[in-house]
């Protein structure tokens, strides 16, 4: 849907990042030089899915490698994802190390890339989906973390 025309520009997106198995199908979206990037100041992204990941294929576009200049005028970014259950051994969701890693690796490219807009907000956070109230709330934060007091 995000591939086709996009009859507006809005500065400010949430999107809910439905992934699968193979990420790069979901998410190849946020990796295209599209008109509706051009002038996204914020991006807020809360990852849902059966396999939940952020992927190369974000990390590289929202920091600005691949493709260049996808995302000019971005100076704030969130991500919202589901936290590892504590007693799931077995889980499909990343630990929480892989997506700081990944934010880490956002910050240092934008950090190096002086043609992009400077990162004024850069935040991480996981949320529950499960628990005695998951019939009440959809999801429920559990954290927040500055990556830009990294």
């Amino acid at each position: 849907m995000l591939k086709e025309d996009v009859p507006f520009t809005p500065r400010i997106i949430h999107i809910d990042v439905l992934t699968s198995e193979v990420p790069e199908d979901d998410l190849e979206a946020f990796g295209m030089k599209l008109p509706l990037w051009s002038k996204v100041e914020e991006l807020h992204l809360k990852v849902v899915g059966d396999f939940p990941c952020l992927n190369f294929v974000v990390v590289d576009g929202i920091s600005g490698v691949s493709p260049r200049g996808c995302y000019p005028k971005l100076h704030s970014i969130t991500v919202l994802s589901p936290i590892v259950p504590e007693d799931d051994e077995d889980s499909k969701y990343i630990p929480k190390e892989t997506l700081i890693e990944e934010m880490e690796e956002i910050l240092k490219r934008r950090r190096s890339n002086k043609d992009l807009a400077p990162l004024q907000k850069l935040e991480v956070g996981w949320y529950v989906q499960w628990g005695d109230d998951y019939a009440e709330s959809e999801w429920k934060v559990v954290e927040w973390d500055d990556c830009l007091r990294w």
